[in-house]
């Protein structure tokens, strides 16, 4: 899928310029939440513990997050499907590969260009519930004298919604000469939801520069990709059962401005979770990669790529002394951070081939090694004497228990060879086979390797 074909309007996420747009892929956005990401699946669900979303190859860095482009610097999204396409990329291909190509430089003047877009969205459609005056009338209909007039007049199920709008602003620079281009550019997104104090804010910067040296034999490739997030989520997505379930005659606030809270079964007021309730973080992330090619006797290119890509994780929870839910235990804070690193170290020789005027021959093999790091942090308190410092201050908490503290560091490796010959005919006949071995630390300690061989034939039928 080029980039003309692509879904236009609000796009907040890569996988939205997909959607509706690949036979066989699901593309879904759970709700109106911004810091929901949608998720995908390639001939649905194949694991019940593991993930079952398609591998993400982002020029050539498997495994890199969506989220680390901005969607207005893709320029196509190959969508692998079947298992003789997937299969040079082993193990972790079994959901399908999404293969993403960003933008390079053009050759030319230097020229500079802006887009963006502002919008607003409301919740769709909400459950008709009974008004204050239709459950009174239910109340005296039906003679039920146990029933509770708290004397307002509240839609609850609207209380915790609000007009979300979202406004992303775009702005690049290109331009270079015939042996060497460059492109930069800069993504802001500011993304309010449809939730009360849900809300999410983006940042991406990118840099692609490309370098052609000995006659176009010689190629070096540079692509850098920053992304700075910070969203507000919904601290529990019980606000909307409560939501529902509240006595249409109980107000939002009591006669003092406070929340008004009544006791009963599931009776929370939904707005003050949302407010006495806090869910932040910030996430930044990086991925830089380096590639060298080389082109050399008749049709071989020899590569190598490097890679490197990290991405850390600050959050941090919180409920008011206040509140309903940690009255008891007078407040709760909690910090969280998480970081993932990876390192990719690939190369490979490839074999291009045109024999005549109907026979083409296109061979690759590869060395591929990736190394994973994932660490993680995590702290929290209670019985604080204010809100006042949030979840910036545990130590101000007095009633900390050996399990409010935890962290944990891991590391795996990934080790593959693997290689793939494909023969056309006329450009109607095809056969390609593959076979890729990976080594792995996740594997079982008796098999620590795997063979992940496919074989296909292809016909255009189009061509006759």
């Amino acid at each position: 899928i080029s980039e003309k074909d692509f879904n236009k309007g609000v796009v907040t996420s890569p996988e939205q310029l997909l959607q509706g747009k690949v036979s066989g892929l699901v593309v879904t956005r759970p709700g109106g939440d911004p810091n929901q990401q949608p998720t995908m699946r390639l001939r649905g669900s194949t694991s019940l513990l593991g993930g079952n979303g398609p591998l993400v190859v982002i020029d050539g860095v498997p495994g890199a997050s969506m989220n680390s482009v901005a969607p207005q610097d893709i320029a196509s999204i190959s969508v692998l499907k079947d298992a003789s396409a997937t299969a040079i990329y082993g193990a972790r291909s079994a959901n399908g590969v999404i293969l993403i190509t960003t933008k390079k430089g053009r050759p030319g003047k230097t020229t500079v260009s802006y887009n963006g877009y502002y919008a607003t969205e409301k919740l769709a459609n909400n459950l008709d519930m009974l008004t204050a005056s239709e459950w009174r009338q239910y109340v005296k209909d039906n003679n039920i004298t146990n029933a509770m007039d708290y004397g307002a007049d509240t839609k609850c199920h609207e209380e915790v919604y609000q007009t979300g709008y979202s406004q992303n602003h775009n702005l690049n620079l290109t331009g270079g000469t015939k042996t060497s281009t460059y492109r930069a550019s800069v993504n802001y997104l500011d993304q309010k939801g449809i939730v009360v104090t849900n809300g999410l804010r983006r940042v991406n910067a990118s840099l692609a520069f490309d370098q052609s040296a000995l006659d176009g034999k010689l190629r070096f490739l540079l692509n850098a990709n920053t992304t700075m997030e910070d969203w507000n989520a919904v601290p529990t997505p019980n606000v909307f059962a409560y939501s529902l379930n509240l006595n249409p005659t109980i107000p939002v606030y009591d006669e003092n401005g406070q929340f008004k809270e009544v006791t009963g079964y599931e009776y929370w007021n939904p707005v003050a979770m949302l407010h006495q309730m806090r869910s932040d973080n910030k996430r930044n992330q990086f991925l830089g990669r380096m590639q060298v090619d080389y082109k050399f006797l008749d049709g071989f290119t020899a590569s190598v790529n490097g890679a490197i890509s990290r991405s850390s994780v600050m959050g941090g929870y919180f409920e008011s002394k206040d509140s309903r839910s940690a009255e008891q235990i007078n407040g709760l804070a909690r910090r969280t951070a998480s970081e993932y690193n990876t390192k990719l170290l690939e190369t490979t020789l490839t074999y291009d081939k045109r024999i005549g005027d109907k026979h083409r021959v296109n061979a690759i093999g590869g060395y591929s090694y990736q190394e994973f790091v994932p660490e993680n942090f995590m702290a929290q308190n209670r019985n604080f004497i204010s809100d006042l410092f949030l979840y910036n201050n545990l130590g101000a908490g007095n009633n900390l228990t050996p399990s409010d503290v935890s962290s944990y560091k891991e590391a795996n490796k990934l080790i593959s060879f693997y290689a793939r010959a494909n023969y056309s005919f006329d450009g109607k006949y095809i056969v390609t086979g593959t076979i890729r071995r990976d080594g792995s630390t996740r594997f079982g300690k008796d098999n620590k390797w795997g063979y992940f061989p496919s074989g296909s034939v292809a016909w255009m039928i189009n061509r006759e």
